[in-house]
């Protein structure tokens, strides 16, 4: 096996400097970077990780033990805890002990003596490791089961199991089942004295059979064959964790069962719902993630986390009670095509059946919404209506009723992101609408471009600066050079970014954050900057130099997909835009994406609003629609369906969160994102003359050649001229 001194050696080099590349660090020539990974290639060189851990010192590794990833609930715990470790730049290793001390013992002596720095646990907790637990030497967080001795480092996070019983103990109560199995893990934290208790007090005060039914994962499903072969047949079966309703499901399968007995699990969180049975959700994901958090803190921090944390379950989704079903009939939607109306289209048929309301969306480009928004009127057939954000302080007055006549916005603000409720609701104060598709610009990067030690160097040398996402307009102009082929003939790419350039429109959304780093739209007396001001011509010349770095592309979509396939190093795009990036069918960068605010820090927000036309007949079908759009669940569904929302649930949810890295990005941009004046009130300014002006006189000074200085004056007399 070839050693660092082999390598030294084949590159004409010192040792010093192969493990200077080899772990990134001091200051190698890109020559003798490029000599260093010749010769570990050629020779096959595999680096000692265990090695390189011992040598860091810190425990830089979290132990994460259960009892199976056959399991659903358990494997979403691993993935979510291990995702939360490996994005604070941790290592997390698995261990399995198949519910069974002997194993669980095993695992932990050898634990004992390894770099951990804390381990998670979902004990069997025997005695016999309870007493290893008891000494061992890192923090211990027990999951979903807690012992009966904490020590003062050590931790529990599980769900309210009281809670649970007491809402299963109801939903028992007003059932008509006469006979009820549950079926089970022996050590499932539902089979507690407490929790045994307060289900049999209601199924007797019922008169309901409760019969529990035990059985390890392995003998599961000849469990499930005596529950479903029983006589009587049970009314309904209960089966807990992913794996027993397997099971009962393949039973009811290989007997043939023409009437099966109702159906339900208490199951980990999942996108996908069965058709089958109903589940009641509990989010492991989410409590991987709190307990993976909690052990980084500590570790980063030296602080206790609290000794006890329950999480609450999710339970039923995709239940509305608020929503009453009510005789055929339709109400008709004025939107935009984009990717979230295409998310909405795919769910409706759901909205439909659980109301009688059929929602028919009429979709128009973008290029044809502000002439067919002016044309409306009383006669308008319309329901709802979305407009950009940017027509909505002109035209909301004129198109929507007052919000409180239709719901009560206090309720729905709560839950909105921060930064929203005020952009895109209020008008003088009062709501009349409610944000539909929130977007805002985001920067994103090829993060192993970044992180790429010869490319760092060669930067160094070029530019005497590290290689790192730029922050400022300066930074990001550079790096676009460096990225650019023409300019540095060992760029991996063949521009830095990209121009999104379609439109006046789109010509002033590209630009603005470039200028908008001069101090804004507004001076600190409540006035407009003059547009032929000279930061609006500095903006205009760094811009005009940009251009030399970029690929030129008509609409953001255009722009994301010259960055997925890898011909930009960068890209600027509306955040409704972003999901094809991990779509493989368009994108080589998959796994290699980094996200981040705006170099200049003043992304501009887009998205539109939706609220009810005053002209409409049907506010209770519109209420009701409201209602069911702006539910915790529908707004998770249309953002892993590609769109977006803006309530705050649907980015807390680790299954968005995970494939769509980004998010984190988009909520830090949000809080900061701008339009027009913002809060500043200026007579007879619009936001769509302002980009009007401004995207011509851009499109001219790209296209045409123009010069900055001259470019300006066009926006001054452009928006001048149309007041």
């Amino acid at each position: 096996m070839a050693t660092i001194k082999d390598i030294a050696r084949a590159a004409g080099v010192s040792q010093g400097t192969v493990s200077n590349v080899l772990n990134n660090t001091g200051k190698v020539s890109t020559e003798k970077i490029r000599r260093v990974e010749e010769a570990i290639a050629r020779l096959g060189y595999v680096p000692n990780v265990q090695a390189s851990l011992l040598r860091q010192g810190t425990p830089k590794t979290i132990a994460i033990i259960v009892p199976t990833l056959e399991e659903a609930a358990y494997l979403d715990f691993y993935l979510a805890a291990q995702s939360a470790v490996l994005a604070a730049g941790y290592e997390a290793c698995i261990y399995t002990t198949d519910d069974t001390d002997n194993i669980e013992a095993n695992v932990l002596e050898k634990l004992r003596i390894s770099s951990i720095f804390t381990v998670l646990t979902v004990s069997t907790l025997s005695d016999r490791c309870c007493d290893i637990y008891q000494n061992f030497p890192c923090p211990v967080i027990y999951i979903e089961r807690k012992p009966q001795v904490l020590r003062p480092q050590d931790a529990f996070y599980g769900f309210d199991i009281i809670a649970i019983a007491q809402e299963w103990a109801s939903i028992l109560s007003s059932s008509n089942w006469k006979r009820v199995a549950l079926f089970m893990s022996p050590k499932h934290f539902l089979h507690t004295p407490k929790t045994a208790q307060i289900l049999d007090d209601a199924a007797a005060t019922k008169g309901i059979v409760l019969t529990r039914f035990f059985s390890d994962i392995s003998l599961s499903l000849a469990t499930a064959f005596d529950i479903v072969q029983a006589s009587p047949a049970f009314d309904a079966i209960v089966s807990i964790g992913s794996t027993y309703t397997s099971s009962v499901e393949t039973a009811f399968s290989i007997c043939k069962m023409t009437q099966q007995p109702a159906l339900i699990s208490i199951n980990n969180a999942s996108t996908y719902q069965s058709a089958n049975h109903e589940v009641y959700e509990m989010d492991f994901r989410l409590l991987g993630v709190t307990a993976a958090n909690a052990a980084l803190y500590h570790a980063n921090s030296g602080e206790l986390s609290p000794s006890e944390t329950n999480l609450m379950p999710k339970g039923f989704p995709y239940r509305f009670p608020q929503i009453v079903k009510v005789d055929p009939m339709s109400i008709s939607m004025f939107t935009l095509d984009n990717p979230s109306t295409n998310a909405l289209r795919k769910l409706l048929p759901m909205f439909e059946a659980i109301s009688g309301i059929k929602v028919e969306l009429v979709c128009v480009p973008y290029e044809e919404l502000h002439s067919q928004l002016d044309s409306l009127t009383e006669a308008s057939p319309f329901d709802i209506i979305r407009i950009d954000m940017a027509d909505f302080p002109q035209l909301g007055n004129r198109l929507y009723s007052p919000l409180s006549d239709i719901l009560p916005p206090d309720g729905l603000r709560k839950q909105l992101q921060d930064g929203i409720y005020g952009r895109y609701s209020l008008i003088d104060g009062v709501p009349h609408a409610l944000p539909f598709d929130p977007s805002v610009m985001l920067f994103l990067y090829r993060q192993d471009l970044f992180s790429n030690a010869l490319l760092q160097r060669a930067y160094y040398e070029e530019y005497r600066e590290k290689l790192e996402v730029p922050t400022t307009i300066e930074q990001y102009v550079r790096i676009a050079q460096f990225f650019t082929r023409s300019i540095y003939d060992k760029s991996p790419t063949e521009f830095g970014s990209t121009t999104t350039c379609g439109s006046d429109a789109t010509f002033a959304s590209d630009f603005l954050p470039f200028y908008l780093g001069s101090g804004g739209f507004v001076t600190s007396n409540a006035k407009l900057h003059p547009l032929n001001s000279p930061e609006m011509v500095a903006a205009m010349t760094k811009y005009k130099e940009m251009q030399n770095f970029t690929s030129k592309q008509q609409w953001w979509r255009d722009s994301l997909r010259q960055f997925a396939s890898g011909n930009t190093a960068m890209t600027v795009v509306y955040s409704n835009y972003v999901s094809d990036v991990i779509n493989t069918q368009y994108s080589s960068v998959v796994g290699q994406v980094g996200a981040a605010v705006l170099p200049g820090g003043h992304p501009l927000l887009g998205g539109g609003v939706i609220g009810v036309s005053k002209f409409s007949k049907k506010q209770e079908a519109c209420r009701q629609f409201l209602r069911w759009f702006y539910s915790d669940d529908i707004a998770s569904l249309i953002v892993r369906l590609g769109g977006t929302s803006p309530l705050i649930s649907a980015y807390s949810n680790f299954g968005n969160v995970s494939p769509y890295p980004w998010l984190a990005a988009k909520k830090e941009s949000i809080a900061c994102g701008t339009r027009g004046t913002d809060d500043v009130s200026i007579p007879g300014f619009s936001i769509r003359r302002y980009e009007f002006a401004i995207g011509t006189a851009i499109q001219k000074l790209v296209l045409e050649d123009l010069s900055p200085e001259h470019a300006a004056v066009i926006a001054q007399t452009l928006y001048d001229f149309y007041k």
